[in-house]
Formats: structure tokens, sequence, C-alpha cells
């Protein structure tokens, strides 16, 4: 009898390890499941950390680059002004237009006024030139237009002008007003040398024709 209670009381104690060792386990388990868990989570937090983290980056570098095209092409509003100062960011205004004020004067009595004009063209190369007469009252008088072949557009100005005053000396005008958009031609008739050779001879004759004449040379803006 007493050694049936021995067995059993083994046997009872062996269970009780047996039990015990698995609670260990599963709990060892446990414990390894809930850290390989907490492993993964913590490894996403940090991928999506990084990606935040990366976008943001970006986000910002889009945003500030945004800013600096803004500054380079911002208008003269005081909002576009604000902003860009909130980021401390240089500005760079447009520049201010220019304005003058020019007066339309009729021709003294008498007096013809021829309007000239050249063109050039660059592949290929061919100018042209041409100019209109008018007296006091708006009458027309006259007109030419010339094609010159090959040359630059200081060319065509030149050739304009000089046929322009040949012209009012076959007709013998002699009060002649020429106007014309470029400032070289006016600088010709007290700088001769700027001409070009091949029109040096013309040039100096209608130079010497002007001596003789009322003659005046004026520049006008382009419209």
């Amino acid at each position: 009898m007493s050694r049936r209670i021995k067995i059993l009381q083994c046997t009872f104690s062996d269970c009780e390890n047996e039990t015990q060792q698995s609670q260990e386990r599963r709990k060892e388990e446990g414990e390894s499941g809930r850290m390989e868990i907490m492993a993964g989570k913590v490894e996403r937090n940090q991928k999506q950390w990084r990606e935040v983290r990366s976008s943001g980056i970006s986000g910002v570098a889009k945003a500030v680059e945004l800013v600096r095209v803004l500054a380079d092409q911002s208008s003269n509003s005081v909002l576009d002004f604000q902003f860009l100062k909130s980021f401390n960011i240089k500005v760079n205004f447009s520049k201010a237009f220019i304005v003058k004020e020019f007066l339309w004067h009729p021709l003294i009595l008498n007096w013809l006024k021829c309007n000239t004009d050249g063109a050039a063209t660059v592949v290929p190369q061919r100018t042209a030139c041409g100019g209109i007469f008018r007296d006091h009252t708006g009458k027309h008088h006259g007109s030419f237009s010339k094609f010159l072949g090959s040359g630059n557009a200081y060319w065509a100005e030149l050739s304009g002008a000089i046929l322009a005053i040949e012209i009012a000396r076959q007709k013998n005008w002699t009060n002649l007003w020429l106007e014309t958009d470029s400032k070289l031609v006016v600088l010709a008739f007290s700088k001769p040398d700027i001409v070009p050779w091949t029109l040096r001879n013309r040039w100096e004759n209608v130079i010497h024709h002007t001596r003789s004449i009322n003659f005046s040379i004026t520049h006008i803006y382009r419209e």
C-alpha cells in the first residue's frame, strides 16, 4: 500500500514537473513571439519614418525651389512680397518702365518732311529701304521703296536717308526735314567716318547738298 502511494506521489510529482516545464516553454515561446512582434512593429515604424522623412525633405526642397522661382518671376503685388519675405527670400523686382513724353509739332510752312526706314534679314541676307514725303498739311508729295540686295540694317537705314536727299535734290526741294529711327544715321551726319566705304562717295555728295539748302535731321523712336 505504501509502495503504491509512493508510486502515485512520484507520478503526480512528474506530472507537476511536466506541467511546470510545459508552462515555462509556453511562456518562453510567448515571450519570443511577443519579441518578434515587437521587432516587426519597430522595423515597420522605422520604415514608415524613413519614408515620411524622405518625402518631407523632398517636399521642403520643392517648396524652396518654388519660392525661388516666385522670387525670380515675382510681380509687384504686396501679397507676393509678404510671402517671399516670410521665407527670407531676396526679391528680384521687375524694372519700372521709363516713360518719356513726345509732342508732335506740325511742319513749318513750305517745308517737306521725309520719314525713312530700312530693314534687313539675316538668312538670306536681304535689305530694303523706303520713305514718304509730306508737307505741313499732311499732304502726300511722294514716296519710295527700293530693294538693295545683300547687306545689313545699318546699310539699309543709310541708303534710305541717301535716297531721300537725292530725290529732294532732283525735285529742287530746298526745305527738307529728314526723320529716321536710326541713331547711327543721325550720328553719320556729324561723323561721316562711320559710313561704310561702299556708300562713302554718295554720302559725301548728299552731305554737300544739305549744306546748300534748309535741312534738318532728327531721330524718332519706333512705335
